[in-house]
Order: structure tokens, then C-alpha cells, then sequence
């Protein structure tokens, strides 16, 4: 799979958008979401040509600042991709307010928008707040729109506890086995 530009953006090669860099942004409700978020683009991209991406990570925090939510705005504008990974119950305010600056402003056509919900089970009602939202975001925008629910798997033992469960637990076919008597085949007499 080859990721390129087969689209102008009114302004020629100049615009920071037609630069032959594929320009991600990340927005995230904490760090550790944005980096993971990251990590799951990265892996995607692996597959694919793309070798001049560009990554800009904001969190939710950070767009409740006006300097910070201003960057924002303009990074968006130029995004090709805009991940929004959160493990929340609603879109909180800092989000809806910067949405609605970008909305407003010329956009790179054939963005793409992609939602990474985290924590939550699928059908979960909380879940499907910030979800339907955010597809309400991208059908206004027209924009193509994914989502990803990705739910934290549960938490590993160490190896060598679950290896000590395993050594002491003994199934109904490895005890027949481990009793077993085989029964002679031939009438042989040892005397």
C-alpha cells in the first residue's frame, strides 16, 4: 500500500500541506494515550510506504490553553490524518471548543478522522458519546471517518506464577495418563 498526495491544495507547492510529508495529528487526553496512539500509526504506516510523516501530539489539557489550542487549529488545518484517542465518557470542552475552530477554517481536502476509545467495552453507552460525536464532526466536515475501540487487556501474571498454576494443575486426561496401566498383549510367563 503507497500513502501519497493526489490532491492540491489551493496555494501550489508552498503550503505547508503539499510538502510531501504526511502530516498526523494526535490529539489525546493524556500523554501516555497520545504516545500509544503513536505507536498504533507507526504500526500502520510500517505496512505502507509512507516514510515522511510528520507527527504533532497535543493533549486535551493543552488545548485548554488559547496559545496551545491556536497551534492546534492551524496543525489540523494542514493534518491529513486526526487521531483523537481518549478514554472518556463525553468529548470534554477543551475538545468541542477546539473542533469548532478548525471546522470554521480552510481545510486540507481529504482529511481523514480517526477515533482510538480506549477502556470501554463495545456497546458501552459512554463510549458511544465521544463516538457519535466525532462522527458527527467528520460527516459535517466531510471527512472520512474511523473508529477503533481498544479495549486494555487484562492484566498478565508474572511468567513464573502462571507457570507454578500450571505445574499444579492436573486435568482429567493428564491424570488417566499419569495412571494409566497398559494391559499385556501377548500371554508371556516369566518364570
Amino acid at each position: 500500500m503507497t500513502i501519497r498526495r493526489i490532491h492540491r491544495v489551493p496555494g501550489g507547492e508552498g503550503n505547508a500541506g503539499c510538502n510531501g510529508r504526511f502530516h498526523i495529528l494526535i490529539v489525546a487526553d493524556d500523554e501516555t494515550r497520545a504516545q500509544n496512539a503513536r505507536s498504533v500509526c507507526e504500526r500502520l504506516l510500517k505496512k505502507t510506504s509512507a516514510d515522511n510523516v510528520d507527527y504533532q501530539l497535543v493533549t486535551f489539557a493543552g488545548l485548554g490553553d488559547a496559545t496551545t489550542r491556536a497551534g492546534a487549529v492551524e496543525k489540523a488545518c494542514i493534518a491529513d490524518m486526526i487521531v483523537v484517542a481518549a478514554q472518556v465518557a463525553a468529548p470534554p470542552n477543551e475538545l468541542c471548543t477546539w473542533v469548532e475552530a478548525w471546522l470554521t477554517r480552510q481545510r486540507q481536502p481529504d482529511q481523514a478522522l480517526v477515533a482510538l476509545i480506549d477502556g470501554t467495552e463495545p456497546g458501552a453507552r459512554e463510549s458511544n458519546l465521544i463516538l457519535a460525536y466525532l462522527e458527527r464532526v467528520a460527516v459535517f466536515a466531510r471527512m472520512a471517518f474511523f473508529a477503533l475501540r481498544v479495549v486494555a487487556p487484562a492484566k498478565a501474571k508474572p511468567f513464573a506464577e502462571a507457570l507454578q498454576e500450571r505445574a499444579n494443575y492436573r486435568s482429567a486426561c493428564l491424570e488417566e495418563a499419569l495412571h494409566y496401566k497398559p494391559k499385556p498383549r501377548w500371554d508371556v510367563k516369566n518364570e
